[in-house]
Order: C-alpha cells, then sequence, then structure tokens
C-alpha cells in the first residue's frame, strides 16, 4: 500500500465506525452474513440521457468487499433497519470498497 492508500484505510475506517449501522447481507449463492456498512436513504446521482441532465435518486449501501463472504452481485439481497433491498448495480472504489445501488422491496 501507499501512503495515500493508508490515510484513504484509516479515513474510511473511521467514517465506518461513526457512520456504519448493522446490515444483514444476503449473497445469492452462500449464507447470509451480518456487516456494518454506511446505510444512504437516497443517494443523488447526476448524468446526460440523450445530451439531457438528469439527476435520480437511489439507496446506495457502502460496503467493504473483505466484510462479505463472496464478490457481490447485482440481486443478492439485504435488510437495513428492518426494510428489505436488492442490489441493482455495483461500483467498486480501486480500494477495497465498494458502493452498492439498492431498490427497496416491498413487502
Amino acid at each position: 500500500m501507499t501512503g495515500w492508500d493508508d490515510l484513504a484505510a484509516m479515513v474510511g475506517g473511521a467514517a465506518r465506525d461513526a457512520f456504519a449501522t448493522t446490515v444483514l447481507y444476503r449473497p445469492q449463492v452462500g449464507d447470509p452474513v451480518t456487516i456494518a456498512a454506511i446505510f444512504h436513504a437516497e443517494h443523488a446521482e447526476a448524468g446526460l440521457a440523450g445530451g439531457v441532465p438528469v439527476t435520480t435518486t437511489a439507496p446506495v449501501l457502502d460496503v467493504l468487499l473483505a466484510d462479505l463472504p463472496v464478490e457481490p452481485e447485482e440481486g443478492d439481497t439485504l435488510t437495513v433497519a428492518g426494510s428489505d433491498y436488492r442490489v441493482v448495480d455495483i461500483r467498486t472504489d480501486g480500494m477495497g470498497g465498494a458502493k452498492l445501488i439498492l431498490h427497496r422491496v416491498q413487502p
């Protein structure tokens, strides 16, 4: 690891310690696990669709990949604070973490 990698890991660990919540993560293959991760109920994301600016919101879970028993996949499910979600997109950060873009599953 470089000095920057060490700093990023330290800051990320401090943020997780301060803001993490308990999550029951259920991969499609393998056993469910309880992890600590940072949950954002609504994460805004801007982009372009046909040259027109578009903003969407979706719940997001910031995870450390090492905390999961397998690589996350679209279709995995999880429970946060009694609400169920399905993973619809995964964005790795190249530093051992990922943002899991979620869709709330209605009971």
